[in-house]
């Protein structure tokens, strides 16, 4: 498992990600409303990381280093899992980016936003 956490933490050590991982929501919010271009510059800088972290574990999981069933196993699988959540995610943000200050896209495209639990409309 060590071998596992050590190398999550090493693979997010580069200059463009930081040692921790941030929340999910920290991109759009660190630096203020952005404009749609700066938004997909960082939607295709995150899905590219993504990628370079599934291949990595994709490469553990492949190993014999990491025996079938044991817990091991089973933190890697839970990091597969979240960097493919982590492509869809980012990849969506960059086809359609959310709307901000200095956003190209006018209010009339945006989503209708979703009605409170137990309300109807």
């Amino acid at each position: 498992m060590r071998l596992i956490f050590a190398t999550m933490r090493m693979s997010h050590q580069t200059p463009s990600a930081p040692a921790t991982r941030p929340s999910p929501r920290q991109p759009f919010f660190a630096g203020g409303p952005g404009s749609d271009a700066r938004i997909a510059r960082l939607a295709i800088e995150q899905t590219r990381i993504h990628r370079d972290q599934l291949a990595l574990y994709g490469r553990l999981m492949r190993s014999d280093r990491i025996a079938s069933g044991s817990p091991e196993r089973a933190t890697l699988e839970l990091g597969l899992r979240f960097e493919r959540l982590a492509i869809d995610f980012w990849t969506e943000v960059g086809e359609n980016p959310p709307a901000g200050e200095g956003s190209t896209r006018s209010a009339e495209q945006e989503p209708p936003a979703p009605s409170a639990p137990g309300r109807e409309g």
